[in-house]
């Protein structure tokens, strides 16, 4: 599929976390491209997540297992996987190769995985300010 070697993907993840941890800090998450990079036909996509959720602390891994699912179902191929900083984890990223047409589905599947938490912490009693706050359930 790439001429990238599988430890170059890891740093590519772990830098792409460092950054969105430094510079994308007030995003709980985001999506954007990575060009160039030789991965035909495919393109190489960046997943970040800032929110590891302080008032549930195993719903953000709860989260990313039900996202890995539906990427998964989707045929979309997780390239790598990092956090950042390393005591903490407090910042992921993760790189995917997806085809053009996929990109909705990532959006979609970031959104109901979103809002699947969202609903968890209101069952839970979580205030919806607090919940706010976090930026769940926004567009």
């Amino acid at each position: 599929m790439t001429s990238v070697r599988q430890d170059q993907w890891d740093k590519l993840a772990l830098v792409c976390a460092r950054d969105a941890h430094r510079y994308d800090f007030s995003s709980r998450r985001g999506v954007y491209p990575i060009d160039g990079i030789p991965v035909q036909p495919r393109e190489v996509l960046c997943i970040y997540n800032n929110n590891p959720y302080a008032a549930d602390a195993g719903l953000r891994d709860d989260e990313t297992a039900r996202l890995r699912i539906r990427l998964k179902a989707a045929s979309i191929k997780e390239l790598a996987y990092a956090t950042y900083p390393a005591q903490s984890g407090y910042t992921y990223a993760m790189i995917l190769a997806i085809s053009a047409e996929q990109l909705p589905v990532i959006r979609e599947s970031i959104g109901e995985v979103a809002r699947e938490s969202f609903e968890r912490l209101q069952q839970r009693g979580i205030s919806q300010a607090f919940v706010e706050d976090l930026g769940i359930g926004k567009e």
